[in-house]
């Protein structure tokens, strides 16, 4: 696959040229943290009523749309040879987006630099994620949250994190969450 910081950089320009913000989630935004892991696609969060201006930015680099929920859309990557990562782009209304950038923060990736929700944002839209069975079950989401707890030294016993954990995570997250809290 082409070396992410390549798709980044590609990106990167790409908001730029056209003022579209956007912000780096999923395995990508837990690397640039610190936690290193493996992840085959490239997680992008943006504004819903700028996806339109997105897909073309996507499209114009090469990257075909393969289809779209209301909250997510997938695009397939362009063939090149070393093959391009595929896309997946999270879709959040305006006040959602507003207020995960109020927090951001702008880390590295490779010579590019983007904004990355905060690690409480982040580890709210990875327990958001968790409600789907079928991510649960993968097991990524989990081990990328406890990551982010030990590296971001998050307090876990704080107003603040209870709350997001009230709030985006389920019973069975919640409990599995504990469980691997209480062992450390």
């Amino acid at each position: 696959m082409t070396n992410p910081p390549d798709l980044f950089a590609r990106v990167a320009e790409t908001a730029a040229r056209h003022g579209l913000p956007v912000l780096v989630i999923g395995g990508h935004a837990v690397n640039a943290y610190g936690y290193v892991r493996t992840t085959l696609d490239a997680d992008f969060l943006v504004c819903d009523e700028d996806f339109a201006a997105w897909r073309r930015a996507f499209e114009s680099l090469g990257y075909r749309w393969s289809g779209q929920t209301e909250a997510f859309a997938k695009l397939d990557a362009p063939e090149t040879d070393p093959p391009s990562l595929p896309v997946d782009i999270m879709l959040v209304n305006r006040q959602t987006f507003t207020k995960l950038v109020a927090g951001q923060r702008r880390l590295a990736f490779g010579s590019s630099f983007f904004n990355v929700p905060q690690p409480l944002h982040l580890i709210a839209l990875k327990l958001h994620a968790m409600r789907n069975t079928e991510r649960m079950r993968r097991g990524k989401d989990l081990p990328d949250i406890l990551q982010l707890i030990e590296i971001c030294h998050i307090d876990t016993t704080s107003a603040e994190f209870n709350a997001i954990l009230q709030r985006y995570a389920n019973a069975e997250t919640q409990r599995l969450l504990q469980a691997h809290l209480q062992n450390r």
